[in-house]
């Protein structure tokens, strides 16, 4: 299907006419997110995203849906100009806190071009200092937006329409950036905007989603915000329908983010982790997702989430206001249909370290597939302690381990046995030699510095003693002779009478340096 209407009939107007909004006024308590753009992935998650190189070339979906009695397969991309990384992070936060926050307030039908204001009006509202290096990441931000494409087959609805279409678009169709050239020769006095006509028409029919815009805010981390934003359109569904939770697979999470799939349970655990405790603690998520594994699928797993006390709140609120200025749609009712071919996982082949723990463990006899499920579901660092800890005890001989080795190891694995009483780690061993060979390091150095000093000394001495008249040199030895204790001042007579050197004489040079460091 082609555009419903030209978007150039309504970008002539003349940029000054466009409808303004206050850019000081207290930040909306909802933004109106239009529904497609909610639902489907535009701005990339995936580590490396909105850097010039390692960026991921596109975002592509195809789903299986089910529509008028018939299964097929539609279709979303999102495809960025060549050599162009796709909007990131960055990009999708200058959307949502100032493109949309404009649009929510603004009466319908919204026209274009729309102002967004100065750029020190855009970083206000991003509450960023307006440098120069913010300008020109606000200013790459929008042309990525701009110039990135989205092909949709049959995905993308049309609330007035009633369809979906077969098209390919973008989501901003011009920029105007402050002090460039208007369309009747004139200059910018702020930056404009022009909206895509598909994305400008499903927001003046109320192809809305309403999010908390100052909860949004508030949570950290990209992934934990999309959370929100998925779950907020995901939970509604199930709660119209009375259904107690929301269950999808972790290769479908990964697709609608979009993130990079992990192929070990405990970095899938690890890449939601954070997302998870704050909406938990927010009061969005009923309780912490369990995690079951997708039968004949390697590397997948189910995941049942329950909404909250918050959730409930919003959906309760957004019930009461449909029949008002937000309208939620009526096509978020349909089952979102789960991800066909979400993509390879992220590092399919085993690293060295798991290579490394699979062989360890089929030595002491687990077998392989066993060894396998077992560092797919274990961080390494978890695994060698437990292989350390059962090594340490198989040496001890202790009977209960030397019945069935492989058993006991399993078992301490799967049921996370505590460690043995006086088992000591190899890292906690090479930690502490090496501490104490730092300390003899020290203590041997501390001995060279205070042995080099105490030979400077009495070479100075030996000088100063040697620089004294005869005369003076008798008066220093007579008055350190008196000053020796009975035990020396015997051992001295003794050594001069056989006529050799020794304690006494020792003593003796130690009490003539004594003197003359006084002198």
């Amino acid at each position: 299907m082609t555009r419903g209407k030209d978007s150039q009939e309504i970008s002539d107007l003349h940029p000054v006419a466009a409808a303004e909004v206050s850019l000081t006024a207290p930040l909306p308590q909802r933004l109106r997110v239009e529904a497609n753009f909610l639902k489907f992935p535009f701005f990339v998650l995936r580590k490396g995203s909105g850097n010039s190189s390692g960026f991921s070339p596109s975002v592509e979906l195809t789903l299986g849906a089910r529509r008028g009695g018939e299964k097929g397969k539609i279709s979303w991309r999102v495809l960025p100009p060549g050599g162009v990384p796709p909007p990131g992070e960055f990009a999708r936060r200058l959307h949502r806190e100032v493109v949309e926050r404009i649009l929510s307030d603004l009466p319908k039908p919204i026209r274009n071009p729309v102002r967004l204001g100065s750029f020190s009006d855009i970083c206000r509202m991003l509450e960023l200092a307006p440098s120069g290096r913010t300008i020109r990441e606000i200013r790459s931000a929008f042309s990525s937006i701009k110039r990135t494409t989205i092909q949709t087959h049959g995905a993308y609805y049309v609330k007035n329409q009633d369809c979906y279409i077969d098209d390919e678009f973008s989501l901003y169709d011009r920029i105007v950036f402050t002090g460039a050239s208007l369309p009747d020769g004139g200059r910018a006095d702020a930056v404009y905007i022009y909206l895509g006509s598909w994305y400008l028409e499903n927001l003046n029919s109320n192809y809305v989603i309403p999010l908390d815009f100052q909860f949004l805010r508030q949570l950290r981390g990209a992934i934990t915000s999309r959370m929100y934003e998925l779950f907020h359109h995901w939970f509604f569904t199930a709660l119209r329908e009375n259904t107690p939770a929301v269950e999808r697979r972790y290769s479908t999470l990964c697709a609608y983010f979009p993130l990079s799939r992990q192929n070990a349970l405990w970095k899938a655990k690890q890449q939601l982790r954070e997302a998870h405790k704050q909406l938990r603690e927010a009061g969005y998520l009923g309780q912490l997702p369990s995690w079951r594994p997708v039968p004949n699928v390697p590397g997948d797993w189910l995941l049942l989430y329950t909404p909250g006390t918050r959730a409930r709140q919003e959906y309760r609120r957004n019930q009461s206001r449909r029949n008002q200025d937000v309208l939620f749609p009526e096509e978020a009712a349909e089952r979102l249909p789960e991800v066909v071919g979400a993509g390879a996982l992220e590092g399919d082949a085993l690293t060295d370290v798991e290579r490394d723990l699979i062989r360890e463990l089929e030595l002491r006899g687990i077998s392989q597939g066993i060894a396998q499920g077992m560092v797919q579901a274990h961080a390494p660092a978890f695994l060698q302690m437990k292989v350390e800890a059962f090594d340490w005890l198989m040496g001890k001989a202790e009977r209960p381990i030397t019945q069935n080795p492989a058993g006991y190891l399993r078992a301490s694995i799967e049921q996370d046995y505590g460690l043995p009483e006086g088992f000591i780690s190899r890292e906690e061993r090479h930690r502490k030699e090496a501490e104490e060979a730092a300390c003899r390091q020290a203590k041997e150095a501390e001995e060279v510095r205070v042995s080099e000093q105490e030979a400077k000394r009495k070479e100075r001495l030996e000088a100063v003693w040697r620089g004294l008249s005869p005369e003076e040199q008798v008066v220093v030895r007579k008055e350190a002779e008196l000053n020796l204790n009975g035990f020396a001042r015997t051992r001295l007579l003794e050594e001069e009478r056989g006529g050799r050197r020794g304690v006494g004489h020792i003593s003796l040079q130690n009490e003539i340096h004594k003197l003359l460091e006084r002198r």
